[in-house]
């Protein structure tokens, strides 16, 4: 049950389809019914539940029947909620672009107050940007034949489909957080890397390119992925953040998921530690509070920069 067996639901007058999925099941068990809540709403006389195939994912999917209940009293909002939405254009299928709005738009009758949507791919812009060394490469990328997988095909095409038709999907999704009056804000992923080979679709040229500016572990060996310790690659991050507000997010959010620790034990972290105490850094332990203190002084700059690029 790979992204749901689902079928598409909406009142008549709704702008796009809401995704219902059922619960965790066992597939091997077979057909059954499950009961699945959809939504609180407003019905008034004339309202019609219009009820749809999945076609775009090809997931089998049936309803039996509707039930209707009386909505119990709505609770205020204790705490805020944020939605993360991946980011990538496939997570639905090849459909429409205006249908796609619905990743944002389904949160306008909830208690959700911001939507934190993803902009990029191992550092490479999966919207269409006007920085070229930002481009993630879609052509290349679409040659390679991915097993087991229909969600990536799908994302390269949709991606495909934006560039030519001309549009921007940060810009789209930034217009229909606002249009309900939701804040956006753009998550990175943080890495400039290589991952899950023989894969191509996670790297970056820039990882390739620059092999001196790598992330370096304490044994000198070189790690997948680029570190916040050169002005160059910190100067890459920036200018990416920096776009996505131009485009009309609220903000950025830093996603720890596959760039972490940033800075481990690199040329200027070397530098800086035997300015700082004298000694080469080989001689240093790894829980060496003076070379913690420079690496934190290394990202806390960072972190500036970001704030300064981001209110700028």
């Amino acid at each position: 049950e790979n992204y749901c067996d689902r079928v598409l639901v909406k009142l008549r007058d709704q702008p796009f389809f809401d995704r219902l999925a059922h619960g965790d099941v066992l597939v091997r068990d077979g057909n059954f019914l499950q009961e699945v809540w959809y939504k609180d709403v407003n019905l008034r006389k004339g309202d019609a539940l219009v009820i749809r195939q999945d076609a775009a994912m090809a997931r089998r999917c049936g309803v039996a029947y509707v039930r209707l209940m009386p909505a119990p009293v709505p609770t205020a909002a204790e705490i805020p909620l944020i939605a993360t939405v991946d980011g990538y254009p496939g997570n639905n299928g090849v459909i429409p672009f205006d249908e796609m709005l619905g990743e944002e738009l389904q949160f306008g009758d909830t208690q959700v107050a911001a939507i934190c949507h993803g902009t990029d791919m191992s550092g490479l812009a999966q919207y269409t940007t006007r920085m070229p060394h930002h481009r993630y490469k879609v052509e290349e990328k679409v040659k390679e034949v991915i097993i087991n997988s229909d969600y990536y095909p799908w994302a390269l095409e949709q991606m495909k489909r934006y560039e030519k038709a001309g549009r921007c999907l940060l810009k789209d999704s930034v217009g229909a957080a606002h249009r309900i009056g939701r804040k956006l804000y753009a998550y990175h992923r943080m890495a400039i890397t290589r991952l899950y080979a023989p894969f191509r679709m996670f790297d970056n040229p820039m990882f390739y390119a620059h092999p001196e500016w790598r992330c370096v572990d304490h044994d000198g060996t070189p790690i997948s992925r680029l570190s916040i310790a050169y002005p160059e690659v910190r100067k890459y991050f920036l200018e990416h953040f920096r776009e996505t507000v131009k485009f009309g997010a609220d903000g950025v959010c830093l996603t720890i998921c596959r760039g972490w620790p940033f800075v481990l034990c690199e040329k200027p972290v070397a530098v800086a530690y035997r300015k700082r105490t004298g000694k080469r850094l080989q001689q240093a332990r790894l829980d060496d509070p003076d070379l913690r203190a420079v690496r934190s002084e290394i990202m806390n700059e960072f972190i500036r920069e970001i704030h300064e690029t981001v209110v700028d």
